[in-house]
């Protein structure tokens, strides 16, 4: 039994934007796998989100205003 493809692309588009968190995922990844490179996906999710939910409302306006051209600095 095959699976059905959903269209991810309404004329030739996507069918909507990423969310900040999104991107600030999509930013974040590549440097926690770097930095732990036996991490299991589940944990990189957990790390992920703990450090979205502890960045400042400021932090994160910056992400939700230019979510395009998010640069995330990292202060550790």
């Amino acid at each position: 039994m095959k699976r059905s493809v959903k269209n991810k692309l309404v004329n030739g588009r996507p069918k909507k934007a990423l969310a900040p968190y999104m991107f600030f995922c999509k930013d974040q990844r590549e440097n926690i796998t770097g930095d732990n490179p036996n991490i299991s996906f589940g944990d990189v999710g957990r790390i992920l989100g703990s450090q979205w939910q502890s960045m400042s409302e400021k932090d994160r306006m910056v992400c939700m205003k230019t979510p395009s051209i998010y640069i995330f600095s990292n202060p550790s």
